[in-house]
Protein backbone atom coordinates (compact mmCIF):
# COMPACT_ATOMS: atom_id res chain seq x y z
CA UNK A 1 0.00 0.00 0.00
CA UNK A 2 1.41 3.04 -0.87
CA UNK A 3 2.30 6.06 1.88
CA UNK A 4 0.30 9.12 1.41
CA UNK A 5 2.72 12.34 2.22
CA UNK A 6 1.61 15.73 2.25
CA UNK A 7 4.75 18.29 1.63
CA UNK A 8 4.26 21.77 3.36
CA UNK A 9 4.89 23.88 1.40
CA UNK A 10 3.74 21.47 -1.30
CA UNK A 11 4.19 24.27 -4.43
CA UNK A 12 8.42 24.87 -3.97
CA UNK A 13 11.06 23.64 -6.27
CA UNK A 14 12.68 21.60 -3.69
CA UNK A 15 9.81 19.51 -2.96
CA UNK A 16 8.94 19.14 -6.65
CA UNK A 17 12.83 17.85 -6.95
CA UNK A 18 12.37 15.56 -3.69
CA UNK A 19 9.36 14.30 -4.81
CA UNK A 20 10.27 13.13 -8.83
CA UNK A 21 10.23 9.39 -8.94
CA UNK A 22 9.76 8.52 -5.21
CA UNK A 23 6.71 6.30 -6.47
CA UNK A 24 8.57 3.95 -7.23
CA UNK A 25 9.36 3.23 -3.58
CA UNK A 26 5.70 2.86 -2.42
CA UNK A 27 5.20 7.10 -1.67
CA UNK A 28 2.31 9.13 -3.16
CA UNK A 29 2.26 12.90 -2.71
CA UNK A 30 -0.63 14.44 -1.60
CA UNK A 31 -0.89 18.03 -2.03
CA UNK A 32 -1.94 20.91 0.16
CA UNK A 33 -3.91 22.99 -1.79
CA UNK A 34 -5.31 23.07 -5.72
CA UNK A 35 -2.59 24.69 -8.29
CA UNK A 36 -2.89 28.34 -8.25
CA UNK A 37 -2.24 31.06 -11.17
CA UNK A 38 0.90 32.60 -9.86
CA UNK A 39 0.56 35.51 -7.08
CA UNK A 40 1.96 36.33 -3.35
CA UNK A 41 2.75 34.06 -1.03
CA UNK A 42 0.36 32.65 1.02
CA UNK A 43 0.66 30.15 3.85
CA UNK A 44 -0.31 26.35 3.35
CA UNK A 45 -4.14 25.44 4.10
CA UNK A 46 -1.97 22.37 5.52
CA UNK A 47 -1.17 24.55 8.69
CA UNK A 48 -4.51 24.65 10.23
CA UNK A 49 -5.82 22.24 13.07
CA UNK A 50 -9.37 22.04 10.66
CA UNK A 51 -7.46 21.17 7.30
CA UNK A 52 -5.54 18.58 9.30
CA UNK A 53 -9.16 16.58 10.51
CA UNK A 54 -10.78 17.13 7.49
CA UNK A 55 -7.65 15.43 5.86
CA UNK A 56 -7.19 12.87 8.69
CA UNK A 57 -8.20 9.63 6.11
CA UNK A 58 -6.20 11.13 3.10
CA UNK A 59 -3.01 11.64 4.74
CA UNK A 60 -0.16 9.64 6.53
CA UNK A 61 2.26 11.23 7.15
CA UNK A 62 3.11 15.63 6.78
CA UNK A 63 6.66 16.69 5.98
CA UNK A 64 7.10 20.21 7.01
CA UNK A 65 9.89 22.11 5.65
CA UNK A 66 9.11 25.98 5.83
CA UNK A 67 6.16 29.04 5.60
CA UNK A 68 5.31 28.38 8.82
CA UNK A 69 6.45 31.88 10.50
CA UNK A 70 2.98 33.22 10.37
CA UNK A 71 1.84 30.92 13.30
CA UNK A 72 2.21 32.11 16.93
CA UNK A 73 3.33 29.43 19.32
CA UNK A 74 0.27 28.19 20.98
CA UNK A 75 -0.99 28.16 17.04
CA UNK A 76 1.95 25.68 16.63
CA UNK A 77 0.94 23.68 19.32
CA UNK A 78 -2.79 23.40 18.75
CA UNK A 79 -1.45 22.40 15.13
CA UNK A 80 0.83 19.15 16.19
CA UNK A 81 -1.97 18.28 18.72
CA UNK A 82 -4.25 17.87 15.67
CA UNK A 83 -1.83 15.91 14.00
CA UNK A 84 -1.48 13.31 17.11
CA UNK A 85 -5.48 13.21 17.25
CA UNK A 86 -5.77 12.76 13.69
CA UNK A 87 -3.06 9.57 13.65
CA UNK A 88 -1.17 11.78 10.82
CA UNK A 89 2.77 11.21 11.41
CA UNK A 90 5.26 14.47 11.66
CA UNK A 91 8.28 14.73 9.65
CA UNK A 92 10.30 18.31 9.98
CA UNK A 93 13.24 19.38 7.37
CA UNK A 94 15.30 21.73 9.34
CA UNK A 95 16.12 23.76 6.34
CA UNK A 96 16.98 26.95 8.20
CA UNK A 97 17.84 27.35 11.67
CA UNK A 98 17.97 31.00 11.46
CA UNK A 99 15.30 32.33 9.41
CA UNK A 100 16.57 34.81 6.46
CA UNK A 101 13.24 36.63 6.55
CA UNK A 102 12.94 37.47 9.86
CA UNK A 103 15.69 40.13 11.75
CA UNK A 104 14.90 38.39 15.05
CA UNK A 105 14.93 34.67 15.65
CA UNK A 106 13.93 34.01 19.06
CA UNK A 107 10.22 33.23 17.82
CA UNK A 108 11.50 31.15 14.90
CA UNK A 109 13.40 29.30 17.39
CA UNK A 110 10.39 28.82 19.74
CA UNK A 111 8.53 26.85 17.00
CA UNK A 112 10.99 25.04 15.56
CA UNK A 113 11.82 23.91 18.89
CA UNK A 114 7.90 22.40 19.20
CA UNK A 115 8.43 21.02 15.86
CA UNK A 116 11.43 19.37 16.28
CA UNK A 117 10.18 17.97 19.37
CA UNK A 118 7.00 16.86 18.22
CA UNK A 119 8.49 14.99 14.92
CA UNK A 120 8.57 11.64 14.30
CA UNK A 121 12.35 12.40 12.47
CA UNK A 122 13.90 15.73 11.55
CA UNK A 123 16.13 15.88 8.62
CA UNK A 124 18.26 18.47 7.58
CA UNK A 125 20.67 19.53 4.89
CA UNK A 126 24.26 19.70 5.85
CA UNK A 127 26.64 18.02 8.70
CA UNK A 128 26.87 21.28 10.48
CA UNK A 129 23.05 21.85 10.44
CA UNK A 130 23.02 18.46 12.43
CA UNK A 131 25.22 19.20 14.92
CA UNK A 132 23.53 22.73 16.00
CA UNK A 133 20.06 20.65 15.75
CA UNK A 134 21.81 18.65 18.23
CA UNK A 135 22.73 21.06 20.57
CA UNK A 136 19.77 23.53 20.37
CA UNK A 137 16.94 20.67 20.81
CA UNK A 138 18.59 17.61 21.66
CA UNK A 139 17.11 15.57 18.44
CA UNK A 140 19.59 13.83 15.88
CA UNK A 141 18.70 14.81 12.58
CA UNK A 142 19.63 13.11 9.28
CA UNK A 143 21.07 14.90 7.03
CA UNK A 144 20.00 14.58 3.68
CA UNK A 145 21.52 16.72 0.82
CA UNK A 146 20.02 19.07 -1.06
CA UNK A 147 18.65 18.17 -4.58
CA UNK A 148 19.63 19.82 -7.81
CA UNK A 149 17.45 23.72 -7.84
CA UNK A 150 17.22 24.10 -11.56
CA UNK A 151 15.65 21.66 -13.59
CA UNK A 152 17.50 18.51 -14.42
CA UNK A 153 17.57 19.68 -18.39
CA UNK A 154 19.28 22.82 -17.19
CA UNK A 155 21.61 21.32 -15.14
CA UNK A 156 25.74 20.75 -16.57
CA UNK A 157 27.67 22.33 -19.10
CA UNK A 158 25.89 25.53 -20.90
CA UNK A 159 25.23 24.69 -24.30
CA UNK A 160 26.59 28.25 -25.75
CA UNK A 161 29.92 29.28 -26.78
CA UNK A 162 32.54 29.56 -24.39
CA UNK A 163 32.95 33.06 -23.08
CA UNK A 164 36.58 34.45 -24.40
CA UNK A 165 38.67 34.50 -21.09
CA UNK A 166 39.97 38.36 -22.00
CA UNK A 167 36.14 39.29 -21.84
CA UNK A 168 35.50 41.53 -18.28
CA UNK A 169 34.88 39.99 -15.39
CA UNK A 170 31.37 39.37 -14.36
CA UNK A 171 29.88 38.96 -11.20
CA UNK A 172 26.25 39.03 -10.27
CA UNK A 173 24.14 39.80 -7.00
CA UNK A 174 20.56 38.65 -6.39
CA UNK A 175 18.58 40.86 -4.22
CA UNK A 176 15.09 39.57 -3.35
CA UNK A 177 13.01 41.54 -1.23
CA UNK A 178 11.94 39.55 1.41
CA UNK A 179 15.80 38.43 1.91
CA UNK A 180 16.24 40.58 4.99
CA UNK A 181 19.59 38.05 5.66
CA UNK A 182 21.11 40.11 2.62
CA UNK A 183 24.06 42.58 3.45
CA UNK A 184 23.07 44.19 0.22
CA UNK A 185 23.59 48.03 0.52
CA UNK A 186 27.31 46.85 2.43
CA UNK A 187 27.66 44.55 -1.06
CA UNK A 188 26.86 47.83 -3.15
CA UNK A 189 29.15 49.70 -1.86
CA UNK A 190 31.33 47.47 -1.68
CA UNK A 191 31.39 46.43 -5.51
CA UNK A 192 30.85 50.53 -6.19
CA UNK A 193 34.62 50.12 -4.39
CA UNK A 194 36.14 48.08 -6.97
CA UNK A 195 39.35 49.73 -8.32
CA UNK A 196 38.71 51.53 -11.28
CA UNK A 197 41.65 50.68 -13.49
CA UNK A 198 40.30 46.88 -13.23
CA UNK A 199 37.19 46.40 -15.47
CA UNK A 200 34.24 44.76 -13.91
CA UNK A 201 30.52 43.70 -15.05
CA UNK A 202 28.29 43.94 -12.02
CA UNK A 203 24.54 42.92 -12.33
CA UNK A 204 22.16 43.30 -10.00
CA UNK A 205 18.86 41.11 -10.05
CA UNK A 206 16.19 43.23 -8.21
CA UNK A 207 13.50 42.29 -7.27
CA UNK A 208 10.25 44.48 -8.23
CA UNK A 209 8.17 44.56 -5.15
CA UNK A 210 12.01 46.36 -3.27
CA UNK A 211 10.95 49.36 -5.69
CA UNK A 212 7.19 48.74 -6.25
CA UNK A 213 6.04 47.62 -2.17
CA UNK A 214 8.73 48.91 -0.64
CA UNK A 215 8.37 47.06 3.04
CA UNK A 216 10.47 49.72 4.90
CA UNK A 217 13.17 52.48 4.75
CA UNK A 218 15.93 49.52 3.89
CA UNK A 219 13.61 48.78 0.79
CA UNK A 220 13.73 52.15 -0.20
CA UNK A 221 17.27 52.96 0.51
CA UNK A 222 18.20 49.68 -1.66
CA UNK A 223 15.93 51.09 -4.75
CA UNK A 224 17.17 54.47 -4.48
CA UNK A 225 20.71 52.85 -4.52
CA UNK A 226 20.77 50.84 -7.21
CA UNK A 227 18.73 53.42 -9.16
CA UNK A 228 21.83 55.51 -8.81
CA UNK A 229 24.16 52.97 -9.74
CA UNK A 230 22.61 51.66 -13.04
CA UNK A 231 23.47 55.16 -14.83
CA UNK A 232 27.28 54.37 -14.01
CA UNK A 233 29.71 52.26 -16.27
CA UNK A 234 30.10 49.08 -15.48
CA UNK A 235 26.58 48.41 -13.93
CA UNK A 236 23.45 46.51 -15.21
CA UNK A 237 20.02 45.76 -13.24
CA UNK A 238 17.68 43.47 -14.66
CA UNK A 239 14.51 42.71 -13.18
CA UNK A 240 13.34 40.03 -11.13
CA UNK A 241 9.76 38.80 -11.31
CA UNK A 242 7.93 36.80 -8.77
CA UNK A 243 7.68 33.79 -10.86
CA UNK A 244 11.09 34.05 -12.97
CA UNK A 245 11.57 31.09 -15.79
CA UNK A 246 13.89 28.83 -15.03
CA UNK A 247 16.09 29.75 -18.19
CA UNK A 248 16.59 33.43 -17.16
CA UNK A 249 17.92 32.24 -13.86
CA UNK A 250 20.38 29.45 -15.83
CA UNK A 251 21.10 32.78 -18.64
CA UNK A 252 21.62 34.70 -15.73
CA UNK A 253 23.88 32.70 -13.72
CA UNK A 254 25.89 31.10 -16.78
CA UNK A 255 27.06 35.67 -17.63
CA UNK A 256 28.11 35.09 -14.80
CA UNK A 257 31.73 34.03 -13.48
CA UNK A 258 30.95 34.39 -9.85
CA UNK A 259 27.62 34.82 -7.81
CA UNK A 260 27.68 37.07 -4.88
CA UNK A 261 26.03 35.82 -1.47
CA UNK A 262 26.47 38.59 1.38
CA UNK A 263 24.57 36.91 3.76
CA UNK A 264 24.84 38.20 7.30
CA UNK A 265 22.56 35.03 8.54
CA UNK A 266 21.27 31.91 7.59
CA UNK A 267 21.34 27.72 7.17
CA UNK A 268 21.49 26.76 3.29
CA UNK A 269 20.86 28.47 0.35
CA UNK A 270 19.68 27.59 -2.97
CA UNK A 271 21.37 29.65 -4.61
CA UNK A 272 24.63 27.48 -4.19
CA UNK A 273 22.81 24.62 -5.72
CA UNK A 274 21.75 26.77 -8.67
CA UNK A 275 24.92 28.00 -9.19
CA UNK A 276 26.60 24.60 -8.67
CA UNK A 277 24.12 22.93 -11.20
CA UNK A 278 25.42 25.56 -14.48
CA UNK A 279 29.32 25.84 -12.75
CA UNK A 280 29.33 29.23 -11.55
CA UNK A 281 31.34 30.39 -9.17
CA UNK A 282 29.70 31.17 -5.73
CA UNK A 283 31.33 34.38 -3.07
CA UNK A 284 29.62 34.30 0.47
CA UNK A 285 30.49 35.14 3.37
CA UNK A 286 31.32 32.53 6.21
CA UNK A 287 28.36 31.82 7.95
CA UNK A 288 25.79 29.06 8.26
CA UNK A 289 26.76 25.96 6.33
CA UNK A 290 26.68 26.99 2.58
CA UNK A 291 30.04 25.58 2.87
CA UNK A 292 29.01 22.51 3.85
CA UNK A 293 26.59 22.28 0.21
CA UNK A 294 29.85 22.69 -2.26
CA UNK A 295 32.71 24.41 -2.17
CA UNK A 296 32.93 28.27 -2.05
CA UNK A 297 34.69 31.57 -2.30
CA UNK A 298 34.62 34.42 0.40
CA UNK A 299 32.78 36.94 0.02
CA UNK A 300 34.43 39.86 2.57
CA UNK A 301 32.99 41.45 5.41
CA UNK A 302 33.49 45.15 5.11
CA UNK A 303 33.62 47.54 2.72
CA UNK A 304 37.37 49.04 3.52
CA UNK A 305 40.21 48.73 1.28
CA UNK A 306 41.02 45.31 2.96
CA UNK A 307 37.75 44.25 2.02
CA UNK A 308 38.25 45.96 -1.44
CA UNK A 309 41.62 43.40 -2.12
CA UNK A 310 40.15 40.81 -0.86
CA UNK A 311 37.00 40.73 -3.46
CA UNK A 312 39.46 41.36 -6.39
CA UNK A 313 41.34 38.47 -5.08
CA UNK A 314 38.32 35.96 -5.35
CA UNK A 315 36.57 37.15 -8.44
CA UNK A 316 40.52 36.58 -9.67
CA UNK A 317 39.94 32.86 -7.88
CA UNK A 318 36.39 32.41 -9.75
CA UNK A 319 37.83 33.37 -12.84
CA UNK A 320 41.22 31.02 -13.32
CA UNK A 321 39.76 28.21 -10.95
CA UNK A 322 38.69 24.71 -12.15
CA UNK A 323 34.67 24.83 -12.62
CA UNK A 324 32.75 22.93 -10.00
CA UNK A 325 30.13 21.65 -11.62
CA UNK A 326 27.19 19.32 -11.68
CA UNK A 327 26.40 17.30 -14.62
CA UNK A 328 22.87 15.90 -15.39
CA UNK A 329 23.32 12.30 -14.92
CA UNK A 330 25.15 13.12 -11.29
CA UNK A 331 21.66 15.06 -10.12
CA UNK A 332 19.85 12.63 -11.26
CA UNK A 333 21.41 9.62 -9.39
CA UNK A 334 21.43 12.33 -6.29
CA UNK A 335 17.96 12.66 -6.77
CA UNK A 336 16.80 9.15 -6.89
CA UNK A 337 19.18 8.47 -3.39
CA UNK A 338 17.16 11.44 -2.16
CA UNK A 339 13.72 10.06 -2.94
CA UNK A 340 14.64 6.77 -1.87
CA UNK A 341 16.28 8.15 1.83
CA UNK A 342 12.86 9.82 2.31
CA UNK A 343 11.10 6.98 1.53
CA UNK A 344 13.00 4.58 3.98
CA UNK A 345 12.23 8.13 6.20
CA UNK A 346 8.41 7.99 5.87
CA UNK A 347 7.98 4.07 6.12
CA UNK A 348 10.12 4.26 9.80
CA UNK A 349 7.79 7.23 11.28
CA UNK A 350 4.54 5.41 10.38
CA UNK A 351 5.63 2.27 11.71
CA UNK A 352 6.99 3.70 14.86
CA UNK A 353 4.93 6.38 15.53
CA UNK A 354 3.64 7.04 19.03
CA UNK A 355 1.98 9.62 19.88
Amino acid sequence: MSLRVCHVPGDHPYVRHVMTGIGEWGVQHVTDREPRPAQGWSPSPALSPEWVRAHADDVDVIHLHFGYEHLSDAEMRCWIRALADSGIALVVTVHDIDNPHLRTQDRHHALLADVTDAAGEVLTLTPGAATEIRRRWGRHATVVPHPHQLPLHLVGPSRDPVRDDDADPRILLPVRAARANLHVLQALELLERWPADRPLVRTVVLDLAVVQAPRDERDRQIAREVCRLSQQPGWRVEALQRRVPEEQVRAWLDDADALALPYAWGSHSGWVEAAYDTGTAVLASDRGYWHQQHRLLHWPEGTDDRAVDELVTAVGLARSQERRQATEGERRSQQRDIAASHARCYRRVVQGVAW
